[in-house]
């Protein structure tokens, strides 16, 4: 098996994080009302812990939109636990998720195998990259 790694250092902390997560949120939201394409009944809450960064948040899809908040709520489906690194490359484009995966740069830590699909397909890289470029982050 091919042992990846995740070089550097993005984010110095979590306050960057948290205002490419909100442009990220805004930005997606401003497409689905012109395409619609998340489903209004589909509901999803997806929490990501990056304990190297001390940043956890919560991305939460129902009524038709998305919406994120700090912290990891109570009622999510799929608790994700990624460093910041990881998280960066996969949402770039830079390392495939399921090399990530396979090669235990992150751990599903709650949710069964639907949700966690569900979750993987989640529509946020490319409205992730768009946040990166408004923020300056390569």
């Amino acid at each position: 098996m091919e042992n990846i790694t995740c070089e550097g250092k993005t984010y110095k902390n979590a306050k960057e994080m948290w205002k490419v997560i909100r442009t990220m949120i805004t930005e997606l939201n401003i497409e689905q009302q012109k395409q619609k394409f998340l489903p209004y009944d589909m509901e999803l809450k997806v929490g990501y812990k990056m304990d190297d960064i001390n940043f956890n948040h919560t991305v939460v899809i129902e009524n038709g939109s998305i919406k994120a908040d700090e912290g990891i709520k109570e009622c999510v489906d799929v608790i994700i636990s990624v460093s910041s690194q990881t998280f960066h490359d996969m949402n770039v484009g830079k390392l495939n998720p399921m090399k990530a995966l396979t090669s235990s740069l992150l751990e599903f830590e709650k949710g069964d195998i639907n949700q966690i699909l569900l979750a993987g397909n989640m529509p946020t890289m490319l409205y992730y990259r768009k946040a990166c470029e408004v923020h300056g982050i390569a």
